[in-house]
């Protein structure tokens, strides 16, 4: 069985994303199928969704968060008492 969608989008958006998915070889229909699928495997958006501020992170922490993403250079602790010592606390 199967149901219609109905969205309202910008005629441009629409057809910039159609122009690309002709080039993929699928039609817009067949995107959405494949957006809403990785929705039911990944339980989520499938995509990394992201807010724009007026402020973004500066170099140094945009690096952080990639490590921390990554799991690199990680430290664990055994405990809380252990972390404050570590920090000099």
């Amino acid at each position: 069985m199967t149901t219609l969608i109905q969205a309202r989008v910008d005629s441009k958006l629409k057809e910039e994303a159609e122009s690309i998915m002709s080039k993929l070889g699928i039609t817009l229909n067949e995107a959405i199928r494949m957006f809403l699928t990785q929705v039911i495997i990944q339980k989520g958006i499938p995509f990394r969704a992201t807010l724009k501020t007026e402020h973004e992170p500066n170099e140094r922490l945009q690096q952080v968060i990639a490590d921390v993403e990554a799991k690199k250079d990680l430290t664990h602790y055994k405990n809380t008492d252990e972390l404050w010592e570590d920090l000099g606390l």
